[in-house]
């Protein structure tokens, strides 16, 4: 069982890295602030569940990815895990990538 987490959504104003994300948000791993892979799939599970046909709420459903949170992946590489409505297909897509840069009108969640 995973307790119910709780968001603070943030929306980036401008071109961001995640390596500056993540130190303003306290995300490394010795802070405990990493997700785990439950955590990550029980997250996208209840966001997109409340989200099902692109409606309005946590997620942006603009084209514009929502970035749920990071996560040591098995080969030890440290990723950020991310949303986007696919407006042509009508569903969700759910990524993980490489630590990078976001354009601004991205939108991160941290966990309170």
């Amino acid at each position: 069982a995973i307790p119910e987490m709780s968001f603070s959504k943030h929306s980036l104003k401008e071109t961001t890295y995640d390596k500056d994300i993540m130190e303003e948000l306290g995300i490394n791993e010795q802070s405990g602030k990493l997700m785990t892979r439950e955590e990550i799939l029980h997250t996208i599970a209840d966001l997109t569940g409340k989200q099902p046909k692109g409606e309005s709420g946590t997620l942006l459903t603009n084209g514009y990815a929502t970035i749920i949170g990071y996560m040591k992946c098995d080969d030890g590489v440290v990723r950020a895990v991310f949303v986007r409505w696919d407006s042509d297909f009508r569903e969700w897509r759910c990524f993980c990538s490489d630590l990078d840069g976001w354009d601004g009108g991205y939108k991160v969640l941290s966990r309170n």
